[in-house]
């Protein structure tokens, strides 16, 4: 059950384990792969070391998680030519020097895949394997849009290569079930049983068949229509959906939700 904080949060606004009550993992955005921290990510590097120690302490003290999510919409590392490896360790030292107890990677350099040549994904299998390598012990989670799960579609295999290759190394999936255009994604069915033929083979049970373990799957979506440019889907009616299929095929019915300013305890507490 996860939430990204992305709006600017301060020593004064920063959760509390009540206000977090439902949520597993709290995830602070960004680490980009050229900058470092920027929004979340860099206002909690300004903070003093006793601040952030007593924050974490106040958040994670009924059992949360507190990571960073890495990229993002304006992060192309691929594309940019930088080193899989070499940022990997720059990100893992940012985890351990400042607190955090994982990293979610999302990776959106869509261009890289959109070239069907395979740089993206070995890319990423590369920098999981360094990342893992350097944070042996904390979670890692990938955030991927749905799409990138559809077989047969992206020339280095997209995300089925990815789980194939390093799976094992990650913890779990927040999957983007939005932004993928209108219609898309906006119905029980089509987020669980079949998707919609734009994107076909991208529901949660399609991508169970593909080899992606249930147990790993969070369906992510938008804390409300202005969270995202589509694909909003209510609380009440994703809780109502995700219960229905909770313990099949290995899925949990876990969900994410973006982001943490227009979701609050409240979402959680609707959906789960």
């Amino acid at each position: 059950w996860t939430v990204y904080a992305d709006n600017w949060l301060t020593v004064s606004t920063f959760p509390t384990a009540a206000q977090i009550d439902g949520y597993t993992h709290f995830i602070l955005a960004f680490w980009i792969s050229d900058k470092g921290p920027v929004d979340n990510g860099l206002s909690w590097a300004r903070m003093s070391t006793t601040q952030r120690r007593k924050l974490k302490q106040r958040l994670t003290s009924g059992g949360a998680k507190l990571m960073i999510a890495a990229g993002g919409a304006t992060d192309h590392p691929t594309t940019a030519g930088l080193g899989p490896e070499k940022r990997a360790q720059l990100l893992a030292n940012y985890v351990k020097r400042y607190g955090f107890d994982g990293v979610d990677v999302n990776y959106e350099d869509f261009a890289a895949f959109n070239a069907n040549d395979g740089r993206a994904e070995r890319w990423v299998i590369r920098f999981t394997r360094e990342l893992r390598k350097q944070l042996p012990s904390h979670e890692i989670s990938h955030g991927p849009v749905a799409p990138l799960f559809q077989p047969n579609r992206w020339g280095g295999g997209g995300y089925l290569r990815i789980n194939n290759e390093v799976g094992g190394l990650i913890n779990f999936y927040n999957i983007q079930f939005y932004n993928q255009g209108d219609d898309i994604y906006t119905s029980c069915y089509q987020i669980m049983e079949r998707s919609h033929p734009a994107v076909p083979n991208t529901s949660v049970f399609q991508m169970i068949r593909n080899r992606v373990p249930g147990e790993k799957i969070v369906v992510g979506k938008p804390a409300g229509a202005k969270d995202a440019s589509n694909g909003f889907y209510s609380a009440p009616a994703l809780g109502s959906c995700l219960r229905k299929y909770a313990g099949r095929n290995g899925y949990q019915g876990s969900a994410m939700v973006w982001q943490w300013a227009n979701a609050g305890r409240a979402w959680v507490h609707t959906v789960r």
